[in-house]
Formats: structure tokens, sequence, C-alpha cells
């Protein structure tokens, strides 16, 4: 019984400290593709209309920032489960 216990109290630790880390979302609103380079150091191709998942540290990225501030992608922000 301790042992399932302790394994829900890490789960619960585990779901708390996750929603900490909220995730927004870009979405492309040009007729072109957008290549968004991501701090994790992958590249993602992002289709017209479709949208992405970043972190906040990607949103600080200049590019992204640039991408957004001229209006070829739109933050989306993540309702927080609600």
């Amino acid at each position: 019984m301790k042992k399932i216990t302790a394994l829900v109290a890490v789960a619960l630790i585990g779901v708390m400290s996750f929603s900490a880390f909220a995730m927004n979302a870009v979405r492309n609103v040009t007729r072109r593709p957008v290549f968004l380079r991501l701090n994790s150091g992958k590249t993602v191709r992002l289709q017209p209309g479709k949208s992405v998942a970043v972190s906040e540290q990607d949103l600080k990225n200049p590019v992204i920032a640039e991408l957004i501030k001229i209006g070829d992608v739109v933050l989306e922000k993540d309702k927080g489960g609600k």
C-alpha cells in the first residue's frame, strides 16, 4: 500500500510540475511554409495555416520573435486546460 501511495504522490508532483511549463503555440498565417529554428536545435517546417507548440524559451528566440512581430506567425496562448 505504501508503494502505491508513493507512486500516486510522484505522479501528482509530475503533473503539477509539468503544468508549470505551459506551452504556447504559433500558427503560420502566410501562404508559404515558414521554417522555425527552435532552441533545442530542431528546425520545424510550419505549413500554411498550421500551428505548432513551442516553449517560453523558444518565444524568446529573436528569429521567432521577429516573425511574430511582422505578422508571419501569430501566438496562440495555452488555455490552461480549462
